[in-house]
This record gives structure tokens, C-alpha cells and sequence, in this order.
């Protein structure tokens, strides 16, 4: 039997591995996270996989090498972080698999980079200033306020929003001392400074098919009112008029042209200035959470089942026929915001828009006192008959969530 290899993996690719043992495929893993991130393993079900091996670094070497001495007959290979995203394509390259191309998916590995292409090509870009850790400006040309973040590493990951000089050199601070490490467990060195943008916030989840980039949702990203770093939940479908819609589905054209990104799945965050479109982040992976769920509630596009038959060489055409279940499908995240341990959860589930929800594995323990990823605890799912009226079902819903906690 032939193999489909995952290189790391997150629970979103893993709902796609039924559909790869119904492709008669064997699904493995490929991981290091427990040298690197073992937190990462906890959100898995290990038990998916036929088999999974070990490594103390992921690199082209030790993994050809494996596939070579176990004489695995590889169909396809999917990469689940950014970080592993050019490795997994010089893997299947080396194979002759389909993947991603690696001229794209260099360009877009540093946010730098990606600005200055963007930048070149005469797109709007928001002032960024780049600076490595040991040596970094004591007083940007960036105007406060501005986010300062890892020049790569996934989304909202190790971001912060700097709204004066004292603020800027706090965090600063904070980096030095806790040596902060990224997802996959590489300590921060490079970062960038971009200028702060207003507007509103929202998210593309693309899947490339049959030699062009589809646009299978837009959903709108909720920020919190108090830190607008901090995202709330998502909304998908975004209410979005047709001429916004075009004007977006033609600024994604042309980012991606210009990035020279071709094949798989991307994750595009940008916001919705009172100038048009500026791209925030190009995730080179689908996005996380449960977006692509939300794709599928509402428009019956499989964005996984789609991506490993590209990845596969296998492709079979985009189609809108399937039925949706809903017509929007909000997606709130739930934070405790203190250090605690939950030991018990308890929520109504009566409301008719609710949909479902999830909790992290009790008890749970908050290491986190900030608003941030650290310390989401689980998420409800809503509909509505829009956009906002989903989130606003999913808030009052949440509003029955009962925590009992001990500090």
C-alpha cells in the first residue's frame, strides 16, 4: 500500500485522513514535536495515523533517508506548519510529487520579503522596518502605533502593538527575558515593525485547482475592542458587497502573481483600508481553527479533500453543487484571561442557533495571563442570518458557559 506522509500535522489536515484511506492510502507521520513543541502532540489523536515516526530535527536528509530504508511508496505529501512548508516541497520534489512551488513559497517565508515584492510591484504597503534582536532601533522611523512581530512565524503568534516609545521598549524587554520561543520551537531573532492599519479585518482561505487559484471563503475576523491584535472568533461568509468582492477577488490575484506562489492552500489575512486592500500575513497553509469547517457549512467546498488530491496529482474540479448547511457560521473563541486550573465545563446547548462546541482536554491549566492563544480553552460554532448576527448568537451562547475554576 502506497503512503501519504504528513509532515507535522494539525488537527484540521487530520480531518482529511479518512478521505486519504479512501484513496487507499496509508496516512503517516512524520513529527519532531515533541523535541520542539510536545504541547503540540496534545491536540492530536495520534491513533489516526498507521504509523507515526519521530525525529529530533525534520530535514530533507533524515527524512528521505526513512522513506528509503523503509521502502514506502509515497503518493503524497502534505507539510501542516508553515515552518515545514519549503522542507515538505523539497521532500516532494526530490519524489516528483506534486507540491507548492518553492520559488513562492521562498518569497513569502520572510514578511520582509514579501513586502518589498509587494512593495516593488507598486502595491500599498504599510512602513516596516526590519531589525534583528541583538541590535534593534532605538527609535524606529515607523510611526507609533505600530506592530512589532516575528519576521516568520504562523498569524498572531508572538505579536505585539506598540502604542508609544515606552510601550515599544517594554516589549522589547519582555522578549529579551523570556527568550521566546516561536510555534515549532525556534527562539526569535528577526522581527519586524509595520505600521498599524485600521479597517476592517478579514481572511481568504484559497486552494489551488486545475492550474489557478479558487477562492473558496471570506470570512471576517473579530478583534477584541480592548486589544485589536487579539482575535475574537471568525464569520464566514463576510457580508461583503459585489464590487468588494471583485475588488478583493482581483487584489488576491495579483499578490499571488506577484509572489510567484502556485499550488496548495493559502491562508491570506489582509484589511480592508479606506484605500483598498492591504495585505496583512500569507499563511503558506490552510488556516487553523475551524475555517475550513466553516467553508464547508456554508458552501460545500472540501478545501482539505481538494488539497491532497492536488497533492496527489489527482485533481478534480471545484464544484458549488453540494448543499450548505447554513448560511453563515460563526466561530468565538473561548479565553480564560487568569492563571487557573478548570477543572469542570459546563454549557446550554439549547439555543436553535447553536451549532456546536469544544473544549481543551480537563482539567485545564491557564499558563497565560494575557488575552492571547495560550489561553483559549475552546470555541463555540452559530449560525445567523449574517455575518454579525452569527457572532452575536455565538457571544450568547457563550454567555451560559459555566467554568468552575481553582485559582
Amino acid at each position: 500500500m502506497s503512503v501519504f506522509i504528513f509532515i507535522e500535522a494539525r488537527p484540521v489536515e487530520c480531518t482529511g485522513i479518512s478521505f486519504v484511506r479512501q484513496r487507499g492510502m496509508s496516512p503517516i507521520l512524520f513529527t519532531s514535536l515533541h523535541n520542539r513543541n510536545p504541547n503540540l502532540l496534545l491536540d492530536l489523536d495520534l491513533d489516526l495515523f498507521d504509523n507515526v515516526y519521530y525525529f529530533e530535527d525534520l530535514n530533507r536528509g533524515s527524512i528521505l533517508t526513512l522513506i528509503q530504508e523503509k521502502q514506502m511508496i509515497v503518493s503524497g505529501i502534505i507539510g501542516c506548519f508553515d515552518d515545514v512548508m519549503i522542507l515538505t516541497s523539497e521532500v516532494a520534489n526530490e519524489l516528483e510529487l506534486p507540491h507548492p512551488s518553492l520559488k513562492g513559497l521562498k518569497n513569502v517565508y520572510s514578511k520582509k520579503n514579501t513586502r518589498d515584492i509587494l512593495k516593488n510591484r507598486g502595491f500599498i504597503q504599510p512602513m516596516y522596518q526590519e531589525f534583528s534582536l541583538s541590535t534593534p532601533p532605538s527609535d524606529p522611523f515607523v510611526h507609533y502605533p505600530f506592530v512589532l512581530k516575528p519576521i516568520r512565524d504562523a498569524g498572531a503568534y508572538g505579536v505585539h502593538l506598540c502604542k508609544n516609545k515606552n510601550e515599544y521598549i517594554q516589549t522589547l524587554n519582555q522578549i529579551n527575558e523570556s527568550s521566546k520561543l516561536s510555534m515549532l520551537g525556534s527562539k526569535y531573532n528577526d522581527f519586524i515593525i509595520e505600521e498599524f492599519l485600521t479597517g476592517e479585518f478579514y481572511g481568504v482561505e484559497v486552494i489551488y485547482n486545475l492550474g489557478e487559484w479558487y477562492i473558496a471563503g471570506i470570512n471576517k475576523i473579530f478583534v477584541s475592542e480592548n486589544n485589536s491584535l487579539c482575535m475574537e472568533g471568525v464569520s464566514q461568509p463576510a457580508d461583503l458587497s459585489e464590487d468588494d468582492y471583485r475588488m478583493i477577488h482581483h487584489h488576491i490575484d495579483c499578490w499571488v502573481e506577484a509572489l510567484e506562489l502556485k499550488g496548495g492552500a493559502l491562508n491570506i489575512e489582509f484589511i480592508l483600508t479606506d484605500k483598498g486592500p492591504v495585505l496583512v500575513e500569507v499563511n503558506l497553509r490552510v488556516a487553523g481553527a475551524r475555517a475550513v469547517k466553516q467553508v464547508y457549512m456554508t458552501s460545500g467546498i472540501d478545501i482539505i479533500h481538494h488539497l491532497i488530491n492536488f497533492l496527489c496529482g489527482d485533481e478534480v474540479a471545484i464544484s458549488t453543487k453540494h448543499k450548505s448547511d447554513f448560511k453563515y457560521v460563526a466561530d468565538l473563541l473561548i479565553f480564560s484571561d487568569e492563571y487557573e486550573c478548570i477543572t469542570t465545563i459546563d454549557i446550554c446547548t439549547e439555543s436553535p442557533y447553536y451549532i456546536e462546541s469544544g473544549f481543551k482536554k480537563l482539567p485545564i491549566n491557564i499558563v497565560s495571563q494575557q488575552r492571547n492563544f495560550g489561553a483559549i480553552i475552546g470555541h463555540v460554532l452559530a449560525c445567523g442570518d449574517s455575518c454579525e448576527d452569527a457572532m452575536a448568537n455565538a457571544k450568547e451562547i457563550s454567555n451560559t458557559i459555566y467554568l468552575n475554576k481553582i485559582s
